[in-house]
């Protein structure tokens, strides 16, 4: 219970801080430092979802549908379809950032966005923090 209410009282502070902060509080133009790269940014999300045990558990438990139950011994069925799967999201991830960026690049740029976005995390900080703190379990 103590843990609970330490950490409930430490995401209220940090939710006020940033809402009684004076100016800009978040800055979103320096989010990569400098050894960070396209490149080591994808081998890094790429070693976490192979690592994740929840991809393994998704594949064994969704792809035998698609594949016929003669065929289940085999692993060529699960290297197609999990080969599809990964082609699949690699051209829609890359649309999906390739459009993003331009967005977000405008975004940096905004001064007020910037502010309201460190005013409304704030927020969401300090309702995080009393959710914690009421809740009974």
């Amino acid at each position: 219970m103590i843990i609970k209410y330490v950490g409930a009282l430490y995401l209220v502070y940090l939710g006020l801080v940033s809402l009684l902060s004076e100016g800009n509080k978040i800055n979103l133009k320096n989010g990569l430092t400098g050894t960070d790269s396209g490149w080591s940014n994808f081998k890094s999300g790429l070693i976490t979802n192979v690592l994740n045990p929840k991809v393994a558990l998704f594949f064994i438990s969704f792809f035998p549908q698609f594949i016929n139950p003669k065929e289940l011994g085999s692993v060529v069925p699960f290297i197609f379809l999990g080969s599809c799967y990964a082609i699949m999201g690699l051209i829609w991830y890359s649309i999906l950032v390739y459009f993003l960026s331009a967005f977000s690049n405008r975004l940096k740029d905004n001064p007020k966005f910037t502010m309201y976005l460190s005013k409304f995390s704030g927020l969401v900080f300090v309702l995080m923090g009393l959710k914690v703190a009421m809740e009974k379990k």
